[in-house]
């Protein structure tokens, strides 16, 4: 993701959790929680997604940081295990598709 898109994604992040006051060290958490819920997002699901997009994965993403940010991360993969589920299974199908 170029830095555009990084700029972009930090402010929606920042609009989808209600940070309107600039704080420097908090983007910094925000945008490592984003970097590490893309590897775990793309991992489950079985290939790279684009966060940009308005899509399940960037909603996904969004919840990832949300809980990250309220040090509540072990409960995500509770809570939205069956939207990653899905997101595996629809890979798998396209990769049946395409054979």
């Amino acid at each position: 993701m170029n830095s555009t898109g990084k700029r972009n994604l930090l402010r929606d992040l920042r609009i989808y959790l209600n940070i309107t006051w600039e704080d420097a060290e908090l983007d910094k958490k925000i945008m490592g929680l984003a970097a590490r819920g893309m590897v775990a997002i793309d991992r489950d699901g079985g290939q790279e997604y684009n966060y940009l997009q308005e899509a399940p994965p960037r909603q996904l993403l969004f919840d990832f940081v949300r809980y990250g940010r309220d040090d509540a991360l072990e409960q995500w993969r509770i809570n939205f295990g069956p939207e990653l589920r899905t997101l595996a299974a629809d890979t798998l199908v396209k990769g049946v598709g395409e054979e």
